[in-house]
């Protein structure tokens, strides 16, 4: 027990320990966890023990000079710790001291503290300072100073008030924000630094007989902050605890995944990770729920289902047939008791027996609501933050990984289906064809292949529009679609071309190729309805059956196309089934364009032959250039074949150019030669030539750079080149006839001319096609040939027989008035040399013939 003498050591010691302990409790609490108010707060603990220490010796001294020393730290402690408190307090309850507030009240402090310092007695006396001796109300001695009362404490003291002001403010906040601890702990101070001032007051004036309270204040503040913070040490001891909890729960949910991770396809994944649910939080029906739409309306469908550990068959439910309460939803849902009798119309929920239910929303990285995460539980489920991270954890991968799996679809979709018809595009048919072609090459099995065209489709785009011929091939698509079964697929390869395997036939079963190439004409055929506008389509196919007709899968589409080529060559909208010999025509073709390119940039396998054309009597009048090859890997190439594959190709213009050079060369060599020249050489000009821009303008400069004039140039036109864009080619022969080319409409009566345009033609010649020369002894074939020499002469053009061979062919012929012939009957194709042998003959028959009929002089 303590005597009333022991107790000023008592309250000093045990104050001084407080603060020393919760010291050491900041220092463990705070430093080591870099917090900053616990290291503010360490150090006010270490100022209020030093401040209750020096106030002990001050109240124990019995040397004025030891007392005026001590008085001066302790006033020093107390101008520090004022501003210093304020500071904590305000830091601790949130609020914000403005930096102008906190400047001011530091710059009051540090000028009051060194008024201490250098002040003979301190803050507190100016003068008359002596040391008194007094009794507390426990009959203890005590020492003081008196003296006259300096007025910068009373500045001092102002100051404090203010700031006991603001702590004021500080604690109602505090009580307003419901902040418990903080507002208990400042108010207790504060009444506390009420009552010290007060004393110290009432002290002076010997009213109040007490030991000094001036650092109580802040001991019981530092005790109930450190209180505070054990009870939070304690809690976050306990939160801790759960946080291993749950980590552990956590970390198995993860491992979990990263189980499900290595999977065979998605559907075993979420099967996986269903299981793994299931395990981590024995609910005994785990379910992925995610959303689908198709044809505008939203489905559910179990992505996976897991009952009792066990896999179920996916269902899939219209979104609309659900109860709202169970809709797929942004919110988690979370019944934790009486499912199935909160919800008796729901059979499922009794079935199973559930008791409790959770929903937890699958978002992806879009922000998209992909489907919801079901749990059903047996038992009353309570809610638990632990269950919720691992649901939120699952949920995340689920909804990342339903995202993966649409973009793939969609991936696939892109690549391998046609975004019109949803049919198989090209790429889907030939990996389909390989897969075939090895099955059967294996199994000695066959399979046959329809390749199709819309033979109206361009026509209907023209007539109709994109809208609607769009529309047209959808519906088409959609029939196709429904013809399809485990043996037949259709797919479309381009935009009217579609492509029917039939995966299993006998290798001669053409007649079941035949059927169902009726059964897809009728359905191509069908009328099919826009609106108001009805549409009518066709198609002609190729077929081909594999292996047997093929040596390879990549020759597959390509018989199928020849085939289908066949059938648009003879203008048949039917079936033609692939042969050998169109193969073998198809490969030649290509084989001649592949040599002609080289052949017409120069390894002199092209040449220039000339036919002469003549009037009846045999006398020159001007030639025809004709173009030969004579390659030696197939030896001599007929122009009608080669030419015609220039004219598909992108050579005919460059044949064209090769022609007009070689023409050229050879007027310079009879030229230097000394061979007159006294007529014109032929050459034939092709469509494309005459329909390219620049043709004029590299034709005349090619003549300049070989000085060759245009009177010795005549070229030769076909109907064909005027079919397309009539004026410009007018125009273009205009310019050339302007400089003194001649102009001859060749092959004329074989195409499908208008008299209304031959007639803006510039021409000088028109040359009668040989099939009219040839058939003379037909009535109506003579009468057209006599009708069309009448014609030309009527418009001043001179006429030239083609294909003349039989004297009474030229004969006939002259008699109506032709102009000139030129065929076998005068004269084959020669070169340049022979040519001029075959031009002095001529003359020197000609003119001995003058000269035999020329009378004799008397």
């Amino acid at each position: 027990m303590l005597d009333n003498t022991q107790l000023v050591a008592f309250y000093f010691a045990s104050t001084i320990g407080i603060n020393v302990l919760c010291a050491v409790l900041l220092f463990f609490s705070g430093i080591k966890r870099k917090e900053p108010l616990h290291k503010a707060l360490f150090v006010a603990c270490l100022l209020t023990a030093s401040y209750q220490y020096i106030t002990w010796l001050y109240h124990g001294s019995t040397v004025l000079e030891t007392s005026i020393l001590l008085l001066k730290i302790q006033t020093g402690i107390i101008i520090f710790c004022t501003p210093y408190y304020a500071k904590i307090v305000f830091d601790w309850a949130g609020e914000h001291l403005k930096p102008h507030y906190l400047f001011y009240f530091t710059l009051l402090a540090i000028t009051f503290f060194m008024l201490n310092l250098f002040s003979d007695y301190s803050l507190r006396f100016s003068s008359n300072v002596a040391l008194v001796e007094y009794r507390l109300f426990s009959l203890e001695s005590v020492t003081r100073l008196t003296g006259e009362a300096n007025p910068v404490m009373m500045a001092f003291q102002l100051f404090a008030v203010l700031i006991l002001i603001a702590l004021i403010k500080v604690a109602y906040q505090c009580v307003v924000k419901r902040q418990k601890e903080v507002a208990v702990a400042l108010s207790i101070m504060l009444a506390i630094q009420v009552f010290v001032v007060y004393n110290g007051l009432m002290l002076g004036e010997g009213a109040y007989n007490s030991i000094y309270f001036g650092g109580l204040p802040f001991t019981v503040f530092n005790l109930l902050v450190c209180i505070s913070i054990s009870g939070a040490l304690h809690e976050t001891s306990d939160l801790l605890k759960v946080q291993v909890r749950v980590r552990k729960k956590l970390e198995s949910a993860l491992a979990g995944l990263a189980r499900g991770v290595s999977r065979s396809d998605d559907n075993t994944f979420f099967i996986n990770m269903m299981k793994e649910l299931q395990n981590l939080t024995g609910a005994h029906v785990c379910c992925i729920a995610a959303l689908e739409q198709k044809d505008g309306i939203d489905y559910v469908k179990t992505q996976a289902l897991v009952y009792r550990a066990r896999s179920v068959k996916s269902k899939q439910y219209k979104v609309c047939d659900t109860s709202r309460m169970f809709m797929a939803t942004h919110e988690p849902i979370w019944i934790e008791r009486n499912l199935h009798h909160r919800y008796p119309q729901i059979d499922f929920f009794k079935r199973i027996g559930a008791e409790s239910y959770l929903s937890f929303p699958m978002i992806n990285s879009d922000g998209v609501l992909e489907g919801n995460l079901i749990l059903m539980f047996d038992i009353e489920c309570e809610r638990d933050d632990s269950l919720n991270q691992i649901l939120n954890i699952f949920s995340s991968r689920a909804g990342a990984e339903l995202q993966r799996s649409k973009v793939t679809q969609q991936l696939h979709m892109m690549a391998y289906y046609d975004y019109q018809t949803k049919l198989p595009n090209a790429g889907k048919a030939n990996q389909q064809i390989q897969a075939l072609y090895a099955h059967n090459a294996k199994n000695n099995t066959h399979s046959g292949l329809i390749m199709f065209e819309l033979t109206r489709f361009t026509e209907v785009n023209r007539q109709f529009g994109f809208k609607y011929s769009e529309i047209a091939i959808q519906t088409l698509g959609e029939r196709l679609a429904k013809y399809c079964d485990n043996d037949i697929s259709i797919s479309r390869l381009g935009a009217d071309e579609f492509v029917c395997i039939i995966e299993n036939i006998n290798p001669h079963a053409q007649g079941v190729m035949r059927l169902h190439w009726e059964a897809i004409s009728l359905l191509v055929k069908k009328p099919i309805a826009v609106g108001e506008l009805i549409i009518r389509l066709s198609c002609r196919g190729g077929g081909v059956i594999f292996p047997m007709q093929t040596h390879s899968s990549k020759e597959v589409l390509r018989c199928a196309e020849i085939a289908m080529s066949d059938a648009k060559a003879i203008h048949s909208n039917q079936l033609v089934f692939f042969s050998q010999d169109s193969l073998e025509l198809v490969d030649r073709k290509e084989l001649l364009l592949k040599l002609l390119e080289p052949a017409i940039h120069g390894n002199d396998e092209l040449y220039a032959e000339f036919q002469p054309k003549v009037n009846a009597l045999g006398e020159i009048k001007g030639c025809e250039a004709l173009i030969r090859w004579n390659n030696k890997t197939v030896g001599s190439v007929s122009p009608d074949e080669f030419v015609s594959l220039a004219e598909e190709s992108s050579l005919v213009e460059q044949l064209g150019l090769w022609m007009l050079t070689a023409v050229c060369k050879q007027i310079n060599i009879w030229k230097r030669q000394g061979v007159e020249i006294d007529f014109k050489v032929a050459i034939n000009v092709s469509p494309h030539q005459l329909a390219q821009d620049k043709f004029v303008t590299q034709f005349m400069e090619m003549l300049l750079h070989y000085e060759v004039s245009p009177k010795a140039i005549e070229i030769e036109i076909t109907e064909t080149s005027l079919l397309t864009n009539v004026d410009a080619c007018i125009s273009k022969l205009k310019q050339l006839r302007k400089i003194g080319v001649s102009i001859a409409l060749d092959d004329f009566g074989t195409g499908y001319s208008s008299l209304s345009y031959i007639n803006e033609l510039p021409l000088d010649t028109i040359k009668i096609d040989r099939s009219f020369v040839v058939n003379l002894h037909k009535s109506n074939t003579l009468e057209l040939a006599r009708a069309i020499i009448s014609l030309s002469h009527h418009m001043n053009v001179e006429v030239v027989a083609e294909g003349a061979e039989t004297l009474e062919q030229v004969e006939i012929l002259s008699e109506m008035g032709c102009d000139f012939f030129q065929g076998y009957y005068f004269a084959k194709p020669m070169d340049g040399e022979t040519l001029t042998a075959w031009i002095d003959k001529n003359r020197a028959t000609v003119l001995h013939r003058d000269t035999l009929a020329a009378p004799k002089s008397s």
